[in-house]
């Protein structure tokens, strides 16, 4: 599967309003989680594990981030979670595509794209959209005391 026909995938996925809507707010969410910071930053509150916020790669040529907490297990940083979002402009909206989620407590590491297969898991797509949207953007908001966040609709 070439870059293209991912990006072309993922394009015709936003077509779903569900699906546009949840990646337009998912975007919206992170670009107020990011106000004031820049695209490299970790967030602190006592008592509670640190969220990194990294720029990791161009991912298909499009930016790409990875937002993670981490514990730590006999000496080794266990991801609690990371997830992997790219950054899109559709329709001139800008918008986050989720392409991972991993787990290292769970066992578990998860990718939206199989370039081998040539498809995407929209299942997943919309279960980390879900998560991200109604959860851990929530909880970074309330339990790191950054950026506004207003109601999904």
């Amino acid at each position: 599967m070439t870059d293209h026909k991912v990006i072309t995938a993922i394009e015709q996925l936003a077509t779903q309003d569900r699906t546009f809507g949840r990646m337009t707010w998912a975007y919206e969410q992170f670009d107020l989680l990011m106000e004031g910071h820049r695209r490299n930053t970790r967030f602190k509150s006592q008592g509670m594990m640190d969220v990194l916020v990294e720029v990791i790669s161009n991912h298909y040529g499009q930016p790409t981030y990875s937002i993670a907490s981490y514990g730590e297990s006999n000496g080794d940083l266990m991801r609690d979670p990371d997830i992997v979002l790219m950054e899109l402009t559709i329709n001139g909206t800008k918008v986050l595509f989720p392409l991972s989620f991993r787990n290292d407590w769970m066992g578990i590491h998860q990718e939206t794209t199989d370039e081998d297969q040539g498809t995407l898991d929209l299942r997943l797509v919309h279960s980390i959209l879900d998560f991200i949207t109604e959860t851990w953007f929530v909880q970074i908001h309330d339990q790191y005391k950054v950026a506004p966040f207003r109601e999904t609709d």
